[in-house]
């Protein structure tokens, strides 16, 4: 074989080495792709999670607004009388108690837990109980729409190491911040929506 023949054969070696080393690299981007797309796929699902528990509050004040409309309070709300006007969706409801889309206890009446509201009163709660920090978190730094808004007088956040209460023109100011709702969320925190 003469040196050129050689120098030829080194060459086609080089480009079936080349070849595979691009099929290697090929391989790894294609499955970090899938990853990406897998991670991806697993926050948003998460993150609907948390809107659709956000909206749901919205969704139950406005039929609680709606029901008593013609009313001048909401005297005897509270959340038999919720299930019983049938103000709540069949799934929400479990061994008669209300629970969001997560699984955890909604209180509807007064206070953090949900007794009945007596007569005079122009304003109602809604509370989620039992939530984790990441549940907390995410569902604090929804946005709300301007029409979600419109009946908000106040959110409270509430747990061992804190009682907050967010509004439209206190020192802890709606819409909240994601900053504050890290900062302030704890394992088995209680959220409550104050509506008028």
């Amino acid at each position: 074989m003469d040196f050129k023949n050689l120098k030829n054969l080194n060459k086609l070696k080089d480009l079936i080495k080349l070849n595979k080393m691009n099929k290697i690299i090929s391989i790894l981007l294609l499955v970090i792709l899938a990853v990406w797309a897998i991670v991806v796929l697993i926050l948003s699902e998460t993150n609907k999670k948390y809107v659709q528990s956000s909206n749901m509050v919205y969704s139950l004040s406005e039929k609680i607004r709606t029901h008593y409309n013609n009313r001048p309070d909401y005297w005897g709300l509270y959340n038999k009388s919720a299930i019983d006007n049938g103000l709540i969706n069949k799934s929400m409801i479990n061994n008669n108690e209300i629970v969001n889309n997560l699984s955890k206890p909604i209180l509807i009446g007064s206070g953090i837990s949900g007794s009945v509201i007596m007569p005079g009163t122009k304003n109602f709660d809604i509370v989620y109980k039992d939530l984790t920090k990441t549940e907390c978190i995410n569902i604090l730094s929804e946005k709300t729409t301007e029409t979600q808004s419109l009946a908000l007088l106040s959110i409270s956040l509430i747990n061992k190491a804190n009682n907050i209460t967010y509004g439209w023109g206190n020192d802890n100011k709606l819409p909240i911040q994601s900053s504050s709702a890290k900062k302030h969320c704890e394992e088995n925190s209680i959220i409550l929506w104050h509506f008028e």
